[in-house]
């Protein structure tokens, strides 16, 4: 079952984060306005996620020990964000609360079928399927196909799914498709792993290693864990995060204990990777929100 927020006397102070108790805006701040629904979801069902993505936020938020004051408006959820240091941590907040924190395993699929479906691409085109190569466990030759674009909606009109072997889909690696960036898209198959069998979350902080958000999974996702590895021992697995792949290490033996890390890409100081480390296992051991939020104003507010 997937996990519930519960927020708990202590977790509300840990929210507040200062010795006065419950956080306020009278002394002003910065307010954070999002949209939590689709347009065309009705006043009923919108308050109804704003509520939910209120309760995971006040967790996300408590977790970083960042005081706020997060209430919902009919449609939309404000943050508000007390002058002082929560307000300079402005940007945290943005960063814990753009992510959804649906996570998923799946594996990674040869996908030759790709090869065929684009058989009448251009090489030289906007749109092409390439390959991915590596080494298996024994040091022999693998690969799987892929499709790379700048373009998603082009490659989901050549590539449709009902064009895909049955509970195949093409998800695209995190981090491309803007200023014209190109976007890799990998054929997956059905998530082996999601955040019901999710325990705990926090990050790995070793000086001598990559900045990591270490993942402990369930008995239950442990044991989904080692026998999909022992399956696909030499194949990739792919980390997908909000519908997206974080990375595709290679499964070079059998996964045992039930730990998942998810390292942070290689971009930015030592410093700034640590604390993305960190406000992910946030996101993710306080649960996913209903789903994605959309910044809509960040303005300041006076004290009274």
């Amino acid at each position: 079952m997937l996990r519930k927020v519960v927020l708990t006397s202590v977790a509300l102070l840990a929210v507040a984060g200062c010795k006065g108790g419950t956080p306020s805006m009278s002394h002003g701040g910065v307010e954070l306005v999002y949209e939590v629904a689709a347009a065309g979801a009705d006043d009923a069902r919108a308050g109804a996620l704003a509520e939910t993505a209120r309760k995971v936020a006040m967790a996300r938020l408590a977790a970083v020990k960042l005081p706020a004051v997060v209430r919902v408006d009919g449609r939309k959820l404000r943050v508000g964000l007390p002058s002082g240091e929560s307000a300079s941590r402005a940007m945290d907040a943005k960063a814990l609360l753009a992510v959804v924190g649906v996570l998923e395993l799946r594996e990674v699929q040869d996908a030759t079928f790709l090869k065929d479906l684009g058989k009448d691409l251009d090489e030289e085109g906007p749109i092409k399927v390439t390959r991915d190569n590596w080494e298996d466990q024994n040091g022999k030759p693998r690969g799987c196909f892929m499709v790379d674009s700048v373009d998603e909606a082009n490659v989901r009109k050549i590539f449709p799914k009902d064009k895909l072997p049955s509970g195949v889909e093409l998800v695209p690696q995190q981090g491309g498709g803007t200023a014209g960036e190109h976007l890799l898209f990998m054929a997956l198959g059905a998530p082996v792993i999601t955040n019901d069998v999710i325990q705990s979350a926090r990050p790995l902080k070793d000086p001598m290693s990559t900045p990591t958000t270490l993942i402990k999974l369930t008995a239950e996702g442990a044991k989904k864990l080692e026998e999909t590895t022992e399956r696909i021992k030499g194949k990739k697995l792919a980390i997908v995060l909000d519908g997206k792949i974080t990375s595709t290490p290679v499964v070079m033996g059998v996964l045992s204990g039930g730990d998942v890390q998810i390292p942070q890409p290689d971009v930015g100081d030592r410093k700034e990777r640590e604390k993305n480390a960190s406000l992910l296992a946030a996101a993710i051991d306080a649960g996913a929100l209903p789903g994605p939020m959309t910044l809509s104003e960040e303005r300041p507010v006076s004290g009274r």
